[in-house]
């Protein structure tokens, strides 16, 4: 069993010359896009955070996963799934829960695999746990670029997104990115 899946597996990564191209969910987005005719699932490596509130710690911990389908040369649709989190709160009580997932799609830019320029978008879904989720819709719009650099590549993001967050005063938030890879 274990020879034939081994097998199956190395017979579809050669059906495939295209190059793996990679989001690394909840850091960057990337600005290639998934080959056509490519289901991707990708992983974040775990977010584990700690702060103190009124003297007393809390311990957050999450993984995002994302599920890319390229469509076409210069299109893909784009899923995160609802990250599973776990909050630790100043009380001592533990919540656990799916957050929110979003849909969207990748649209690239640019022909050029030197300089790739991609539109990225994407809608939140009130989908979370209580503890974990936005409470309403979002939405995201965001540019990314990739940029040689010698053997790597520096990858620029630009972008806004909004949600409905109960507390919030401004729902409204821009962003900016740089990473070198």
């Amino acid at each position: 069993m274990s020879s034939a899946l081994a097998l199956a597996i190395l017979l579809a990564a050669q059906e495939s010359s295209a190059p793996l191209a990679t989001d690394r969910p909840g850091l960057l987005l990337a600005p290639t896009l998934v080959a056509p005719g490519r289901l991707q699932l990708e992983m974040s490596t775990p977010l584990w955070t700690q702060s103190t509130e009124g003297g007393a710690r809390v311990t957050s911990a999450s993984a995002a996963l994302a599920l890319r389908y390229g469509l076409e040369p210069r299109f893909e649709l784009r899923a995160t799934l609802p990250a599973w989190s776990v909050l630790e709160g100043a009380d001592g009580v533990r919540q656990r829960g799916f957050a929110d997932a979003e849909l969207g799609f990748k649209l690239a830019l640019s022909d050029s695999p030197a300089r790739p320029v991609a539109l990225v978008t994407s809608v939140r879904l009130p989908s979370g746990a209580s503890s974990f989720t936005s409470g309403g819709p979002g939405a995201a719009l965001q540019l990314v670029q990739g940029h040689p650099l010698g053997r790597g590549t520096l990858v620029t993001l630009a972008g806004v997104t909004h949600l409905a967050l109960d507390e919030a005063d401004d729902p409204t938030t821009a962003t900016l990115g740089l990473l070198g890879a």
